[in-house]
């Protein structure tokens, strides 16, 4: 008799603070100059996407974005409305030199904080 393995267990993050990933490929990252990118490329981001899809915080016209780029990726997407706009992650990779520059961008004031009920002002990173 044979046995099939387990089914997965699906299984839900909260992820309030998510973002969209921006990664641009570029030549050589110059000070004070404008560098225009080979390639560009935009991902669901955030620490809790990235371990899971599943319950998240979205605001504003990237937020619009971000749920856009999860219902590709994911069969069941569950998220709620706040004020603000979702946070912009950028990467630059320099192809020159192999290098990776990274910025991380803030996200809305956080609706509820952890120890708090009702609303708070400080933004979620």
């Amino acid at each position: 008799m044979s046995h099939s393995p387990p089914l997965p267990v699906p299984i839900a993050v909260l992820t309030l603070n998510p973002a969209v990933d921006m990664t641009y490929e570029i030549d050589r990252l110059l000070p004070d100059q404008k560098v225009h990118a080979s390639a560009t490329r935009h991902d669901p981001g955030g620490n809790g996407i990235n371990v899971a899809r599943g319950f998240c915080v979205l605001a504003g016209e990237i937020g619009n974005l971000l749920e856009r780029l999860l219902r590709q990726q994911i069969d069941t997407l569950t998220f709620e409305r706040v004020d603000g706009e979702t946070r912009i992650n950028g990467t630059a990779i320099e192809h020159h030199s192999g290098a990776q520059y990274e910025i991380s961008g803030l996200g809305p004031a956080a609706a509820c904080s952890p120890g708090k009920k009702g609303g708070g002002d400080e933004a979620m990173t």
